[in-house]
């Protein structure tokens, strides 16, 4: 509940309500061979999402009601093993995903689209004082729910803060290569790409 007052004593007051209804599955197996070890799985997900949104501001009433379902389905594959001077550990995931908002009438498509998320660490050990480490990360960055539904919340008679339907979830890829002298001298290199980067901007 949020309640707002500015100068000429009108009120801004706002109740929001949430239900979250998650459901998911996995399942995953591992083998071993002689030289090392190989993983696989799928995992499912429907999260369900109901909001209702009551406003009154400047005298003027406004009600939101929208149900955000979101879908996600995923395979991996994954393999690990020790060399003779280090460890070699490397996966990738492929992922669907889909997100609809219903808005009264009005049906929307937030996002429909396939991402990869792969994941490498590699060690070696080049001599007893010198190592080289080098990992591939990925890391699915999502809006908040908040972020996407189309409603308006106020931190002040002169601040309001709109949903954005457009913003979509991206994934960032980290790439870093370290040398280490010792145990605590380190010479490195990093990289971060983040393709279809979205977020939400202030503006006036």
């Amino acid at each position: 509940q949020q309640n707002v007052n500015n100068s000429d004593n009108s009120t801004i007051g706002s109740n929001s309500y949430q239900k979250v209804q998650n459901f998911e599955f996995y399942a995953d197996n591992e083998n071993g061979f002689s030289i090392g070890n190989i993983s696989y799985g799928v995992e499912g997900k429907c999260i369900r999402t109901t909001n209702t949104y009551d406003e009154q501001s400047f005298n003027r009433a406004n009600n939101t009601n929208t149900e955000q379902i979101e879908y996600e389905l995923s395979a991996y594959v994954g393999w690990n093993q020790k060399i003779s001077k280090g460890a070699l550990n490397i996966s990738c995931a492929v992922e669907w995903q889909k997100a609809t908002e219903k808005n009264g009438m009005q049906n929307l498509i937030l996002w429909n689209k396939f991402i990869a998320t792969p994941q490498l660490t590699f060690i070696y050990t080049i001599t007893p004082t010198q190592m080289l480490r080098v990992s591939v990360t990925s890391d699915k960055k999502y809006p908040s729910y908040w972020k996407t539904t189309n409603s308006i919340s106020y931190s002040n008679p002169y601040l309001s803060i709109n949903g954005n339907s457009d913003l979509k979830p991206y994934v960032s890829y980290e790439l870093s290569a370290n040398y280490i002298i010792r145990g605590k001298y380190i010479i490195g290199v990093f990289e971060n790409y983040c393709p279809d980067f979205f977020t939400q901007l202030l503006y006036q």
